[in-house]
């Protein structure tokens, strides 16, 4: 799937989501992800992908075992999403260091 229809669909669905309350993983050194990789999956679940989300041009999918790597650069720094691959759940971060997981109301037929 191309870039710019991942995040649109991220962004669209992030209004209709129920989500969690917010749950503090920290910043810096102080990181906890043993709270982002539980967060990662129970939003994966059996997908061995899952899709980033930063903007139009840069957002992709990614592999679930290496999604801590990837995501680490931008934990506490920078806000994203998380998507299931059948995008019927989601993961928010936000730059202060906290994520809530969603379930929306949309699941993608493969």
């Amino acid at each position: 799937m191309e870039s710019r229809l991942i995040y649109s669909a991220a962004h669209s669905l992030t209004y209709g989501a129920d989500y969690s309350e917010w749950i503090h993983f920290d910043t810096g050194e102080n990181i906890k992800k043993d709270i982002i990789l539980e967060a990662i999956n129970s939003v994966a679940e059996e997908d061995n992908k899952i899709f980033l989300v930063f903007g139009r041009r840069d957002s992709t999918s990614i592999n679930v075992e290496n999604s801590i790597e990837e995501i680490m650069p931008y934990l506490g720094k920078e806000n994203f999403f998380m998507l299931k691959k059948d995008m019927s759940k989601i993961i928010e971060f936000k730059n202060i260091g906290v994520l809530r997981t969603g379930i929306t109301d949309y699941k993608l037929q493969h």
